[in-house]
């Protein structure tokens, strides 16, 4: 008996000190967002431009998978594609986003 409420007062112990984990790392998340870095809002914007230059398609499946979290098969269910079909569309929108993120930014001439 002594041995079973030992455990279960370090196992009570243990998930307090998880929970403040949780909720210290939760609140520096937010801080975060509060706080942003300029250069993140940079990246932000020009992620936007380069998403914009998708095709409806792509810019779907991005959208779903990245900032809806869904998987393949949940945004399979909600386009009414197959996963296959979502998935070929979602790499191919990763490439060229990133071939447009490499691009150099043009300065306007006068």
């Amino acid at each position: 008996m002594f041995r079973s409420v030992r455990n279960a007062a370090i196992s009570g112990v243990r998930q307090q000190l998880r929970r403040r984990d949780r909720l210290e790392r939760a609140a520096a998340g937010r801080r975060a967002w509060f706080e942003p870095d300029p250069d993140d809002l940079l990246d932000a914007v020009t992620a936007q431009v380069a998403l914009a230059k998708l095709s409806e398609g792509q810019r779907e499946i991005v959208v779903l998978r990245i900032w809806a979290e869904m998987t393949f098969e949940e945004a399979a269910e909600v386009t009414g594609y197959s996963v296959s079909t979502l998935f070929s569309r979602y790499r191919a929108a990763l490439a060229a986003m990133r071939r447009e993120l490499r691009t150099p930014c043009e300065t306007p001439t006068d």
